[in-house]
């Protein structure tokens, strides 16, 4: 109860762990609704793909930015996922890393100097509107372009069910640039292992509304809204 008397309740924390291993992981709530749209309307699969750029100022080592790609998805299962429905209920298939990554790259120098930035960011709209297919297709889809001697464009399109804003424009630039950065022998461990990935957050969604957590819950809010309620003195 609070000093006015009137009984409060924090809210319950959800514990979030290491899934069971060899277990197929669920999809979150919010991953199954997207799956559901994007089978229900074929015509607008690519509303819900994400874009950024990034821009690379001097020389481009494009081995390094494979590699460092390559790493990102090591680090984070979430980004070499795939969707399936099995036995009713759509899982998440998550891929073994990638060894090396082959980024789609192209240069623009051959074209005159005006028209480059404008090709560049035609040839990237052109890929930002290409749907996935969540079942088969890489969900992440990086794109190189080189624009002039020293400066170079990076354009990555996600879907949105497996990432958000957060990752597009905070952690995706920032371990890209750490990693890309590092010396080579050093960029696997460049940036520690995550303890957690999605996949174990959306496990544990999926448990907490299980029936019995559901009664559970259900129970702990019929108690925190038990007895009389306040009087509220609206003016």
């Amino acid at each position: 109860r609070d000093v006015t008397g009137v009984q409060t309740c924090a809210l319950p924390i959800l514990p979030i762990t290491r899934r069971p291993a060899g277990q197929a992981a669920p999809a979150s709530l919010f991953q199954e609704q997207l799956w559901h749209h994007a089978r229900r309307n074929q015509d607008v699969r690519s509303f819900y793909n994400e874009s950024t750029t990034i821009h690379r100022y001097g020389n481009l080592n494009r081995a390094a930015l494979e590699s460092s790609f390559a790493n990102i998805l090591r680090r984070h299962e979430a980004w070499r996922t795939n969707f399936e429905e099995v036995n009713g209920e759509i899982v998440q298939m998550i891929h073994g890393s990638p060894r090396e990554i082959e980024i789609p790259y192209i240069d623009l120098r051959g074209i005159p100097e005006g028209i480059r930035l404008a090709e560049a960011v035609r040839l990237a709209t052109e890929d930002a509107r290409r749907p996935f297919d969540l079942k088969h297709d890489a969900l992440v889809r990086p794109l190189a372009i080189t624009a002039d001697d020293d400066h170079h464009l990076l354009f990555f399109t996600m879907h949105q069910i497996i990432t958000d804003g957060a990752s597009v424009y905070q952690i995706l630039p920032y371990e890209l640039s750490t990693l890309y950065d590092a010396p080579a022998e050093l960029r696997h461990s460049a940036l520690p292992d995550l303890p957690l990935q999605f996949a174990d957050l959306a496990y544990a969604e999926r448990n907490l509304i299980s029936e019995q957590a559901i009664n559970k819950e259900l129970g702990y809010w019929k108690d925190c809204l038990a007895g009389e309620l306040p009087q509220l003195n609206w003016p």
